[in-house]
């Protein structure tokens, strides 16, 4: 899947439980969330997602906020605070981890320079580049490259947590697929 779209529904679509038998889709339900509700927030997401794929597409280089914003159909401002309510980070902060992430995995699997791997991950040079992978992995990107190590990671976000994973379907229609 190329976008996040399950991860950033999670949180919503355990509020789709039935509860007392009712149907999970009727807006009268106490403690449910109303249809328009969970549309709105789906489009939302749907609207985030294409941003994030596009930032994805675009780490070489950087993205201001009102390009990101046109891709989303936002202003600044909503997009900017949308955003951060949907992913649960900066903007900048979502954006140089991604950074990151993507130098770790060219850094231990290809044989890039240095330079050529901050480039190709839209640092402005290598120096930038080293202190940033410091800062985030507690080690230099050399270092990495040679034992593939990360003594401590302070890029905050958890691989697998429950929650995150969660897909908005049913037991019986996720069995067979997911066996």
């Amino acid at each position: 899947m190329g976008s996040w779209q399950s991860y950033i529904l999670s949180g919503e679509m355990t509020a789709l439980k039935p509860l007392s038998g009712k149907s999970p889709a009727s807006d009268n339900v106490k403690g449910s969330v109303p249809r328009q509700e969970i549309q709105a927030k789906s489009a939302y997401a749907q609207r985030i997602n294409r941003v994030i794929d596009h930032l994805r597409r675009n780490l070489d280089r950087q993205v201001k906020l009102e390009e990101l914003a046109k891709v989303a159909g936002f202003s600044e401002f909503h997009f900017h605070r949308i955003f951060g309510a949907i992913s649960g980070e900066t903007l900048n902060g979502f954006t140089n981890r991604l950074r990151l992430e993507k130098a770790a995995r060219l850094l231990r699997y290809s044989s890039q320079s240095l330079t050529d791997i901050a480039l190709a991950c839209g640092f402005s040079s290598s120096a930038t580049f080293s202190r940033a992978f410091r800062s985030g992995y507690d080690t230099s990107p050399s270092q990495f490259r040679k034992n593939g190590e990360i003594k401590k990671s302070k890029i905050c976000k958890e691989l697998f947590s429950g929650q995150e994973y969660l897909l908005p379907m049913g037991r019986k229609k996720r069995e067979p697929l997911f066996p």
